[in-house]
């Protein structure tokens, strides 16, 4: 079930818009259909905090009990070397999410935009 999405043209270019800057430079994490996580060295990651688009900030390791789950149907985004968000190239590119184990908050969903085509 995706956390977010971005699904009419309206959403889409306020979420594109607002891309928040940071010192870090995490770089994008991303899933194939068949649940395989590649690490892309081109595109940073971004977290995605109401309809603002955010570069990832300080973070701590993946607590111990954590899930990794891949959003089917959506497409990864990530930042280009010249500041822009942009999809990721691979229309296969997944994006992941964490689920944290209790005790835990968490303050960013990924940054993505729901498939047209996608069956939910």
């Amino acid at each position: 079930m995706p956390i977010f999405h971005a699904s009419s043209a309206h959403l889409h270019s306020l979420y594109t818009r607002s891309v928040i800057p940071s010192p870090y430079r995490w770089r994008l994490v991303y899933a194939t259909d068949d649940g395989e996580l590649h690490e892309d060295r081109a595109l940073l990651a971004l977290g995605a905090s109401g309809f603002s688009s955010v570069r990832l900030g300080r973070m701590i390791p993946l607590p111990a009990g954590s899930t990794i789950s891949l959003l089917p149907g959506c497409r990864a985004f990530g930042l280009d070397r010249h500041g822009r968000m942009i999809p990721h190239p691979d229309p296969n590119a997944r994006p992941v999410a964490a689920l944290l184990p209790t005790g835990y908050t968490r303050l960013l969903t990924p940054a993505y935009q729901k498939d047209q085509d996608a069956p939910h």
